[in-house]
């Protein structure tokens, strides 16, 4: 079985944010059960083909002068900043090398997988064959845009998004949503049917993570640390940490790592550390180290891939409902769940009075992770569900 899958970025390994470990992991699984090919976009002039295993490879096709273009136009607009799924939608109406490729690999592929709405337009099929469609959703896109531009022109764009979104997931055979959260949002906001409307979520591969035995001295200096991508849902994390716990913590030495390290202005407290983007070494370093994660998350669409990660690596986690979204956690049995106003002190208290509790409450959250949330058993389903689509569209022949 061939499998097409289009995204508006590449492939990257090792991955860095949570899109691109989604988009790396759940497809290297998948092509244990199929031939998987990846149609994605990349830096002008970085035109490429990558095999990253026997039945998986990957067509980067470079950006056009078109969408440099429609960049300038939609930054003079100021919306936001995160813009470049705007700008492929908005330029899917052209004729384009991406457009050239896709035709080239339809005919020798059996379904196509939309990560986002942004290319649905680049799909020109669409609609009009009986070609299986995949909405692999990684949030709920309509809210997210919502959320993220902004002034007079910001409703104008999100009902484009928005148009795409509904005209996929009316169109699409399957929808994966992250979380059962996400999949009532569709049903409800897009009047989908949810029969159709399964669950992917985001995961972890547990081998991954090794860690180094902490002591469990209550005195003894804490460090936290938290980790987030250039998404404007961790600018809110990055100035809460700064400005409320950093203060309100002093005994805690804070590490913020990753992409929203740039939203931070000048700011010195000498207990935060500002480490910026970071390889996978650097992560799988620090997991094995620090004592806590904190995911202080207010906003924002998806899950956090962050969450499970540091789970699995068996690190105590302090979140909010928002960051521990999709998983289904418990409240001191996988993680420590707390309000915005109560952060600073559960923080204090657990770390200086009951880091002997956060331990084993982390390695039930761990054994919690592992299990449910492996890509190897996301995948798994994943194909079980692309499977049973295929049987009933050969019965209906």
């Amino acid at each position: 079985m061939n499998v097409l899958v289009l995204n508006y970025y590449p492939a990257l390994h090792p991955p860095s944010s949570g899109g691109e470990l989604r988009y790396y992991n759940l497809y290297r699984e998948l092509s244990k059960y199929f031939n998987i090919t990846l149609l994605s976009f990349t830096h002008p002039f970085h035109k490429g083909f990558v095999q990253h295993t026997s039945a998986m490879k990957e067509y980067r096709i470079p950006q056009e002068k078109v969408h440099e273009h429609c960049w300038h136009r939609l930054s003079r607009k100021k919306i936001g900043h995160e813009l470049h799924g705007l700008m492929y939608a908005k330029c899917g109406k052209y004729s384009t090398e991406y457009h050239e490729m896709f035709s080239r690999l339809y005919n020798e592929n059996d379904i196509i997988v939309h990560e986002f709405p942004y290319l649905l337009l680049y799909d020109v099929y669409f609609g009009q064959d009986r070609k299986p469609r995949i909405y692999n959703s990684h949030n709920f896109e309509t809210s997210l845009v919502k959320s993220m531009y902004k002034g007079p022109l910001a409703g104008k764009y999100v009902k484009f998004i928005s148009g795409l979104e509904n005209r996929l997931i009316h169109g699409a055979d399957i929808v994966f949503a992250t979380s059962d959260a996400e999949r009532e949002k569709f049903a409800k906001f897009f009047t989908a049917d949810p029969k159709k409307i399964k669950l992917a979520p985001n995961g972890t591969h547990p081998h991954e993570w090794t860690r180094i035995k902490k002591d469990t001295e209550c005195n003894a200096r804490k460090t936290a640390l938290f980790i987030g991508s250039l998404h404007r849902p961790n600018k809110e994390a990055v100035e809460f940490i700064i400005h409320e716990l950093a203060d309100r913590c002093p005994a805690i030495d804070f590490i913020i790592a990753g992409g929203c390290c740039a939203y931070i202005k000048n700011t010195i407290k000498t207990n935060v550390e500002r480490l910026g983007r970071i390889d996978q070494n650097t992560k799988q370093e620090l997991f094995s180290r620090v004592d806590v994660a904190i995911n202080p998350m207010f906003s924002g669409a998806g899950t956090n891939l962050k969450t499970v990660e540091c789970l699995s690596a068996g690190i105590p986690l302090f979140t909010t409902e928002v960051g521990a979204r999709g998983y289904n956690l418990i409240h001191k049995q996988h993680c420590i769940k707390v309000k915005k106003e109560k952060f600073a002190e559960k923080l204090r208290k657990y770390c200086e009075q009951r880091f002997d509790l956060l331990l084993q409450i982390a390695e039930q959250g761990r054994e919690y992770v592992n299990e449910n949330f492996s890509w190897q058993y996301i995948a798994m389903n994943v194909k079980n569900e692309i499977e049973e689509l295929l049987s009933q569209k050969t019965n209906q022949i």
